[in-house]
This record gives structure tokens, sequence and C-alpha cells, in this order.
């Protein structure tokens, strides 16, 4: 596993797990499409990061997470990532990694 300093989360960014090292420093194991890699940023810091690099901020994601969702606590941020995805696969993403069920098709 390739050990990085920093991550900016990409269209093949899978999930951002933390996990603290022997000296209880938190990191995270990023899983990528193909890669896997431990960082020494948190999950919350490289979530932070990219927001900023793409344009928009951390409270921001976690605001329309809110608005969208219709929850109020352990909102997962959604992280807009570019390319062919789009926004509602991303956040049908992030809801299976919260446990929570797809939204009913319109």
């Amino acid at each position: 596993m390739e050990r990085m300093e920093e991550y900016m989360i990409m269209e093949e960014t899978a999930a951002l797990v933390p996990q603290y090292d022997s000296y209880g420093r938190l990191g995270t194991i990023v899983y990528e499409l193909y890669n896997t890699y431990k960082v020494e940023q948190s999950p919350k810091e490289i979530i932070q990061q990219s927001c900023r690099y793409y344009g928009s901020t951390y409270e921001g994601k976690v605001h329309a997470a809110k608005h969208i969702l219709g929850i109020r606590q352990m909102v997962p941020p959604f992280v807009k990532r570019f390319g062919s995805t789009s926004f509602q696969h991303v956040l049908l993403t992030a809801i299976d990694a919260y446990g929570l069920h797809h939204p009913t098709s319109r």
C-alpha cells in the first residue's frame, strides 16, 4: 500500500476510511477503483481540501446534504466529482455509505 502525505478526491475515489496509527494519529485509508493508499490526513481534512480545490466548502456541502436529505445529524458531506459521474450518482453512493435507503425514483 502506497503512503501519501496528502490526497485529493477524484473520480476514481471509492471510499475514505479513518484509521489511527500506532501513535494515535488519525489518518485515512483511501480506496480507489484500482488502488489503495494510506494517507496522513484525516478523512475530514481530505474532504475539506478537496472541497476548496473544486471551489466549494465543507460547510456548504453539509448544508446542501441537510437540505436534500432532510436530516440534521450525522449528515454526509457530498463532494461533486468531475467527469461523467452525475451528482445523483454521488448522492446515492454517499447514502449507501451511511446505510440509508435509496429514495424512490420519480
